[in-house]
């Protein structure tokens, strides 16, 4: 069988195959499961992406020595289920880290909450912790994933009832997420950051893709055939399993060629690295500075988007290049659009009226 590109093989003196992914300027990464496996080409993503190489055979740590009908042992459980192990990377690592907070929080009686029973997790006891955090956000964040624990819990049998039903957090203030990037900054930046740079290839993928950081970072040539992207979304992976296919624009092209390296990878650090996500966002964070500009990563993901509502896209049109599951934000876009449309036509109309008169 062929293997994936970069993988090498052989048999160990014990019989047992052994696979390793050879990345430039890295140390052969060890690959968990068989050529093809879902296993192994988890670990490539990962390792790809820098991240840690998931085992085939997990073993959550605690599992044997949790308590039958804690909420310990329902989170335990729910790591190990579809519902879980579904989710894209960066809602699993979220989710775990609310939980993990909240079952060990001490109760009035000083005792972890994740060693209590399971129904004793009311909705006025909820009500309680969720209305103590101060932010909307981190109120927002827990309610997520307790409420992700708490599908889980009723598919499981586990409750009958579910106690985050009707529990709401603060309503957060509209700030509009990230600034979109205007125009004029765009070309700003573009004059900063000359063709043939890693700072100006980065800013053409964003531009021109509508990719998420998450998939910026792992974007490489071999994604690429006959001047079309073809990937699956990391964050929609697991849920729509959608993939994006997005003609290369002649200004992305224009910035892959001129780059002086043709690595596999396209968006790589200094050392000859993949980036991860996080990583990525904050050295492009420290080149929009540099380019004295505001926006940031995200902001060309939205600016994109109004570009092409300006094209008279229709939000499906777009989100088929975004890969957007929920079409509200770029309908948000396009009702702007429509706005500013709709006052030209309206004073252009009363002008017409007193030029007539």
């Amino acid at each position: 069988m062929k293997l994936p590109k970069r993988v090498n093989g052989f048999i160990d003196r014990y019989g047992k195959p052994r696979y390793y992914l050879r990345l430039p300027n890295q140390k052969p990464v060890p690959l968990p499961g068989l050529p093809w496996s879902p296993a192994m080409m988890a670990g490539i993503e990962a390792a790809m992406a820098g991240l840690p190489i998931p085992s085939a055979t997990a073993v959550t740590i605690g599992a044997n020595r949790t308590k039958p009908g804690t909420l310990n042992e329902a989170i335990v459980r729910f790591y190990d289920h579809d519902l879980f192990t579904n989710l894209g990377r960066a809602h699993q690592m979220r989710h775990r880290q609310k939980l993990e907070k909240f079952r060990q929080e001490l109760t009035a009686d000083n005792v972890p909450r994740g060693e209590r029973q399971l129904h004793t997790l009311t909705h006025e006891r909820l009500m309680k912790v969720v209305r103590a955090i101060d932010s909307a956000a981190g109120q927002r964040h827990l309610l997520n994933a307790l409420r992700a624990l708490m599908k889980f819990c009723r598919t499981a049998g586990l409750v009958q009832i579910d106690p985050t039903d009707g529990l709401k957090g603060k309503r957060r203030p509209s700030t509009g997420g990230f600034k979109r990037a205007g125009e004029d900054e765009i070309a700003q930046y573009q004059a900063h950051h000359a063709l043939g740079t890693m700072p100006r290839l980065a800013l053409e993928i964003m531009l021109n893709t509508g990719l998420r950081r998450s998939d910026a970072v792992l974007l490489s040539r071999a994604h690429i055939r006959a001047g079309v992207i073809t990937l699956k979304p990391q964050k929609t992976r697991n849920v729509t399993g959608v993939t994006v296919t997005i003609p290369v624009h002649s200004d992305l092209q224009a910035a892959i060629d001129a780059m002086p390296t043709k690595e596999l990878m396209l968006l790589t650090t200094g050392t000859g690295k993949p980036y991860s996500a996080a990583g990525f966002g904050n050295w492009f964070r420290d080149q929009c500075v540099a380019a004295g500009v505001e926006f940031r990563a995200h902001g060309l993901r939205k600016a994109i988007a109004v570009r092409l509502v300006h094209q008279g896209m229709t939000p499906h049109q777009i989100a088929a290049i975004t890969g957007h599951k929920d079409l509200r934000e770029i309908e948000l876009y396009a009702a702007e659009f429509n706005r500013t449309v709709a006052a030209q036509q309206a004073m252009a109309s009363l002008e017409k009226r007193k030029a007539t008169k």
